[in-house]
């Protein structure tokens, strides 16, 4: 499967796709968005975005998949792609999505730890979350072989 990095033209079609799939999503600053397209429809996307030129982590955000394409292993092809890319990577899930997260190389954050490993923009948000979804976890991933995608 074929993983894009989107452009701004491709925005409209990306919103419309988190539209289908009932996922409310913004773009939040320096995003990065990666989708796969079937038969000329996304069936996959996530967004990783930079908040600001400071912050020195890349938060994974809106990872979605079309429900008719779920169990086919695209979460995992999508997460694996975006970390080649963006390192120090940082998300927030469920509880049960851990497996998902930690079968893609990414570690969660213990809780006694969580200020010391993110930066503090990424630890208020995680924080505020944290408060309607009492089983947020935080995950991270940090290897060494980075490449740097021409952004949009």
């Amino acid at each position: 499967m074929k993983i894009t990095l989107a452009n701004k033209t491709n925005r409209k079609k990306i919103r419309q796709f988190y539209i289908c799939q009932s996922y409310s999503v913004r773009f939040m600053g320096l995003d990065n968005c990666y989708y796969i397209e079937k038969n000329n429809l996304i069936i996959a996307s996530v967004i990783i975005s930079k908040i600001n030129k400071m912050n020195n982590q890349h938060f994974l955000h809106a990872l979605a998949v079309d429900v008719n394409y779920q169990g086919q292993g695209i979460a995992t092809l999508l997460l694996q792609h975006v970390q080649k890319y963006h390192q120090p990577l940082v998300c927030f899930a469920a509880q049960e999505l851990s497996y998902l997260y930690l079968q893609s190389n990414m570690k969660e954050i213990q809780s006694n730890y969580l200020e010391a490993q993110l930066n503090d923009i990424l630890f208020s948000r995680f924080i505020q979350y944290k408060r309607n979804k009492k089983f947020l976890k935080a995950f991270i991933s940090t290897q060494h072989d980075v490449i740097h995608p021409v952004t949009t």
